[in-house]
């Protein structure tokens, strides 16, 4: 039987709970992106906690898979509060992809087409 509750295995699985690209860590606006892009697949290694805006880019094709799985890795090696000297951002940096983040996926996809 295949697991529907992919969101809870990672979640649990990767504890820091922010986005692997940008370090945004509200649980409840972060997306669960499948590596591999196979749905059927929801064991935590196939799973990447992503905001809703870079996993968008992820689908597209934007953000190539070997970086997901770099920067996931580093996610949890890194405590969170260290997080912004990794990805280099700054506070208002982090407010506007937070702001990305919360847009819609159609409000993203509307973005990409034009």
């Amino acid at each position: 039987m295949i697991s529907k509750d992919y969101r809870k295995t990672a979640l649990e699985h990767y504890k820091n709970h922010i986005c692997v690209i940008c370090g945004y860590g509200k649980p409840e606006v972060l997306e669960v992106a499948h590596v591999k892009q196979k749905p059927r697949n929801n064991n935590a290694s196939n799973l990447v906690l992503l905001c809703p805006t870079h996993h968008r880019e992820y689908d597209v094709g934007l953000i190539p898979k070997s970086i997901i799985l770099a920067m996931r890795k580093k996610a949890e090696e890194i405590p969170k509060p260290n997080w912004n000297k990794l990805t280099g951002m700054s506070q208002q940096k982090r407010k506007e992809n937070a702001k990305k983040a919360s847009r819609t996926r159609k409000d993203n996809l509307k973005k990409l087409k034009k």
